[in-house]
């Protein structure tokens, strides 16, 4: 026969502070379309999926 051992149920005294996940998830996306730079006229730098996109879509002139 197997024991039980109940250990109980504590209650949370601490409330955690969320993150603004909304916030999180917008820098995330003007970070990947490089919002900033397009803005200020700079020329987009060469990662993630613009280096991909420049792989398979350059021009082979």
């Amino acid at each position: 026969m197997i024991k039980r051992v109940h250990l109980g149920q504590g209650k949370a005294e601490e409330i955690l502070n969320l993150p603004n996940l909304i916030e999180i998830q917008l820098n995330s996306y003007e970070k990947f379309l490089q919002l900033e730079r397009l803005k200020n006229n700079k020329p987009l730098l060469n990662e993630g999926l613009e280096s991909v996109f420049r792989d398979v879509f350059s021009s082979k002139l």
